[in-house]
């Protein structure tokens, strides 16, 4: 059986804190590919499904490059929306490939950063300085400090490699368990998740374990059905109380 392949980037192709937009483009076939974003080269390995934060927006144009069938590259320039998560198929319509929307939601990328504070250690500092120093306090005593984007990477690598979802959910709510994570990394995960109810699941198994649990306002845009939007909302609001 042919072995998936998938990669989350997080890069910025000139970005700034208003033009935020997520893509996901994925293989109708599983036929490997490399993607190209304004001519710049995303990937160096062929992956049959990609996440790429931070998109200059409105208009890109991406190309994608099929190392086992050079002949089937295409180009094809997208408009793109401020604050969405979009999802592209490649697919192959009439004997030519493209780039075909599947959905389109709203999403806001959390990029909130707790402020550090440090004290170099060459200077001398009487007890009440020190005790003026304030350092902020975790959101969460169960998660105080969250993994790091390469831990998560890694993870999601190795859910490529398996094939049901039921699984899937499965390792993501132990890695969840036995790992500390923010809400943007949880937000990651969940579109690594086809199924509404599943993402469901996983929200509500990770609700109370989240470093930053303030800053789920709004993970319900990473949900398509009115439902399971009004859901999400339900699950952040019962974690408030």
């Amino acid at each position: 059986m042919k072995k998936l392949f998938a990669v989350t980037l997080f890069l910025s192709f000139f970005a700034h804190a208003f033009s935020q937009t997520r893509l996901t483009i994925r293989t109708a076939n599983e036929a490997d590919f490399l993607l190209f974003i304004n001519d710049e080269q995303v990937n160096t390995k062929g992956v049959i499904s990609l996440t790429v934060d931070n998109i200059l927006t409105p208009k890109t144009t991406l190309k994608a490059v099929f190392p086992a069938q050079p002949d089937k590259t295409f180009s094809q320039q997208l408009t793109l929306k401020k604050n969405t998560s979009v999802f592209y198929d490649i697919e192959e319509v009439k004997g030519v490939y493209k780039f075909v929307l599947k959905s389109e939601s709203t999403i806001v990328i959390n990029t909130t950063k707790n402020d550090v504070v440090s004290v170099p250690s060459n200077i001398e500092m009487d007890s009440a300085s020190i005790e003026s120093i304030q350092i902020p306090a975790a959101e969460n005593d169960l998660c105080p400090t969250p993994i790091k984007e390469g831990t998560l990477l890694s993870f999601v690598n190795e859910l490529m490699a398996v094939h049901f979802e039921a699984q899937k959910l499965s390792k993501m709510k132990n890695f969840i368990t036995n790992n500390c994570i923010t809400v943007e990394q949880l937000e990651i995960l969940l579109l690594h998740l086809s199924m509404e109810d599943n993402k469901l699941e996983l929200l509500q198994h990770s609700v109370l374990i989240l470093h930053d649990p303030s800053n789920l306002e709004g993970v319900e845009n990473n949900f398509v059905l009115a439902r399971n939007k009004q859901r999400a909302k339900e699950i952040v609001a019962n974690w408030k109380k």
